[in-house]
């Protein structure tokens, strides 16, 4: 039997999934760590508040914007230091939590699109850097 919970209860739980979504990033790990909320709870609080679902929707853009900026840095980082290991990853999350403005699409911002190519042209480099060490290796080894 599911529990009901008062208003009061039902704002608390809000509440603290708030906090700690802000804390933790995913829906997963907010909402186990407030207690006496489930996912499939949060989500009936979702559709039920449409307040709540812009809050959760700012949070979440906000986590997607600080990612955004680590994009930004760590491509300068991997520019500086000729490190192309980590872009895959990157994309993945950008596109995860930015998906309307990373995702393949006509609404991509000029900004988003330039971020995404040089990302891929780092990827690329990779694989090049990578077939080229292993055929060295392969030279060195005959």
């Amino acid at each position: 039997m599911a529990k009901v919970y008062s208003e009061e209860d039902k704002k608390r739980l809000k509440e603290l999934f708030l906090e700690s979504f802000q804390l933790n990033k995913t829906v997963s790990r907010a909402v186990r760590a407030v207690r006496g909320l489930s996912r499939s709870y949060f989500y009936q609080l979702i559709e039920e508040d449409p307040e709540f679902k812009q809050n959760y929707n700012d949070i979440r853009i906000g986590i997607g914007e600080d990612l955004e900026a680590s994009a930004f840095q760590l491509v300068d980082k991997m520019v500086q230091n000729e490190d192309y290991s980590k872009p895959v990853l990157l994309i993945t999350l950008l596109n995860a939590n930015l998906p309307d403005k990373y995702r393949n699409n006509d609404a991509q911002s000029d900004d988003a699109k330039t971020i995404v190519s040089e990302l891929r042209k780092m990827a690329s480099k990779k694989s090049k850097a990578i077939k080229e060490a292993e055929e060295l290796l392969d030279n060195d080894n005959k």
